[in-house]
């Protein structure tokens, strides 16, 4: 029965998502919705914001941000990790209301396997994570990240997300929240408490990490008016704590039930 129950609320919810997304599918040009990543660079991204009039979500150099904000890009994925970001950026950004997802998250996991962290043995990490994944980070991960121009360079692009995610946060853009899990040593589940950990660990609130990963989320995707806050008429979806998050961003760990389209996750 409890799988039951898993698969049908699972269903509820993404097929509640099925319904938002197939609605702006025919909406107009302007508020559709089109996620991908471009092997054109730059050039192909412009190009297909300017060809489908869409929401288009592309990871970018400083520079190559500017140009795409000023194109009309919805969503800049990944840190811009190659220089501060400016002035001239963070008005683009909020005056053409550009969500950023920083995703600081892959930044150190490019690097931070050489020394085999912590929290590899962490026991909430542990839940989800086989002995054999574990110990392929430990052995293979690790010695793809050992060389030193591989470590220097993942340490200052990290160093750079966090010092950008919180100016544009301190600025008042519209920061989300993402982790680009997937890839070998970015783990779905686990990355999302730890990018609100370093998130935390740059100076930005616990108050705003929560509404980054769920309001502000949803409004990046256009899906607000479904999902992304507890409020009538929208799909209750939670997480009910043991420990108040807004004392310590870890306490999210603390998870006493997980609730989707309303029903108990057993």
């Amino acid at each position: 029965m409890g799988c039951g129950l898993v698969e049908n609320t699972m269903n509820d919810t993404l097929n509640k998502l099925a319904e938002v997304l197939e609605a702006r599918k025919s909406a107009p040009a302007e508020s559709s919705y089109v996620a991908g990543l471009y092997a054109g660079g730059l050039d192909a991204v412009l190009a297909k914001v300017d060809e489908e009039a869409a929401e288009v979500i592309a990871a970018a150099r400083e520079d190559d941000a500017k140009a795409l904000v000023k194109a009309g890009i919805d969503i800049l994925g990944h840190s811009v990790r190659d220089q501060p970001v400016d002035d001239e950026l963070i008005a683009l950004m909020k005056k053409n209301g550009t969500h950023y997802a920083a995703t600081i998250t892959r930044e150190q996991s490019t690097y931070i396997y050489h020394s085999s962290p912590e929290w590899l043995d962490d026991p909430f990490f542990r839940k989800s994570v086989s002995d054999d994944v574990v110990e392929g980070v430990r052995t293979q991960l690790k010695q793809a990240q050992s060389a030193p121009a591989v470590i220097e360079q993942g340490q200052k692009d990290f160093e750079m997300a966090m010092k950008n995610a919180k100016t544009l946060v301190d600025a008042g853009v519209n920061v989300a929240f993402g982790t680009d899990t997937g890839p070998p040593g970015r783990f779905a589940g686990f990355f999302e408490h730890w990018e609100a950990e370093l998130m935390a660990e740059a100076g930005i609130s616990p108050m705003r990490i929560i509404q980054a990963w769920s309001r502000d989320s949803s409004e990046a995707l256009g899906i607000e008016k479904d999902f992304g806050t507890l409020e009538r008429g929208k799909v209750a979806d939670l997480v009910v704590l043991d420990a108040n998050p807004l004392d310590e961003i870890r306490n999210t760990r603390k998870i006493h039930a997980v609730y989707m389209s309303g029903k108990k996750f057993e």
